[in-house]
């Protein structure tokens, strides 16, 4: 939680409590526009291109909304080690037929795989930004052009790196990219992002109910422009407030300053857990992702004993934890948290 965040959030009430309605008219409105135009900024997109959404599945129905493919086009092409829930919206929501392009390894995906995946049965391509990174990573501008080739379109979900890791999603050429705002960005509360190509914002036509400056939150907005045509309606002002207190350090600080605190805060945690006896099970060199995993002898019974103690991890299965220092993160609390999880795991 950014120290700004019971700031922001009592600037929220106080607004609500002084002004109340006219509060949309001053500020409000225009939060996921603004906020939008941040995320641009640590995920290489252009103004007015992104906008902060209610929610990750709130994305995916805009963009759902944008089609109605024919069918002998209603392939979803994605992979074994998409954790997305867009899987699960495509293929219940939009009834796309799903082809899973297998891990030859489970941490990695073969790009001439995936190529060979896409034809012209093929609607959207869906890929998380985790595995299309690093030494191993996907050529993303393949996949990209394969799909325009068959009048696909190709999403890229960003949850797990935007925040973290610099990336270009515009010049990659991706329809467009999504993700989530706690995490990376700090924002607390699980809202969505959504971005979407500048040359597609004003082609396509989706059919959620829009958004726009100085909207009526108790009325749809009959004349929605730009990137606020894909919003489902008025926006949460507390839930924004907070993102933005989330999101402001990481402006300032810059993404790329982002990175260098990561790998260093990554490498030490990898240094730490080798000399505590722990085998990394996720990528250790230099192209390695925010996130490092550690195999134990019973993962979620290790979390328990670490949350216990305020000690936040993750699982990536029965076996191993896994770990996302940020910017915020010293060496002191990676030194802790290796003392920490060696007298759990051998108690």
């Amino acid at each position: 939680m950014s120290f700004a965040s019971s700031d922001m959030l009592a600037q929220f009430v106080e607004e609500w409590a002084t002004v109340g309605p006219s509060a949309w008219d001053r500020a409000w409105s225009r939060l996921p526009f603004e906020l939008g135009d941040m995320i641009a900024q640590l995920i290489g997109a252009s103004a007015a291109s992104s906008t902060a959404t209610s929610s990750l599945s709130a994305a995916f129905v805009a963009i759902e909304s944008c089609f109605r493919f024919p069918a002998a086009q209603r392939r979803l092409v994605t992979t074994q080690l998409e954790q997305s829930p867009g899987r699960r919206f495509w293929q219940r929501q939009a009834g796309l037929d799903e082809t899973v392009v297998r891990s030859w390894d489970g941490r990695t995906i073969a790009t001439d795989t995936l190529l060979g995946s896409i034809d012209e049965r093929t609607a959207i391509v869906m890929l998380s930004n985790d595995y299309a990174t690093g030494e191993a990573g996907i050529d993303l501008k393949r996949i990209v052009a394969a799909a325009h080739d068959v009048d696909g379109y190709v999403i890229l979900d960003c949850s797990t790196t935007a925040g973290a890791i610099p990336m270009d999603v515009e010049s990659l050429g991706v329809d467009f990219a999504v993700g989530r705002t706690d995490g990376w960005f700090c924002g607390g509360t699980p809202a969505g992002w959504l971005f979407v190509h500048p040359e597609l914002i004003d082609q396509l036509e989706p059919a959620t109910a829009g958004w726009g400056v100085g909207g009526d939150p108790t009325w749809p907005d009959p004349d929605p422009v730009g990137i606020g045509r894909f919003l489902d309606g008025p926006p949460d002002p507390a839930a924004l407030y907070a993102l933005k207190a989330g999101l402001e350090p990481i402006v300032e600080i810059g993404i790329e300053t982002v990175r260098i605190t990561s790998l260093n805060a990554t490498g030490w945690l990898i240094e730490q857990a080798i000399d505590a006896g722990l085998t990394v099970t996720s990528d250790t060199t230099a192209d390695r992702g925010p996130i490092v995993t550690l195999e134990v002898s019973d993962a979620y019974r290790i979390q328990a004993g670490l949350h216990a103690l305020d000690v936040r991890v993750g699982t990536a299965g029965p076996d191993e934890i896994s770990l996302g220092p940020h910017f915020y993160n010293d060496k002191a609390d990676f030194d802790a948290f290796t003392d920490t999880i060696r007298s759990i795991d051998h108690g």
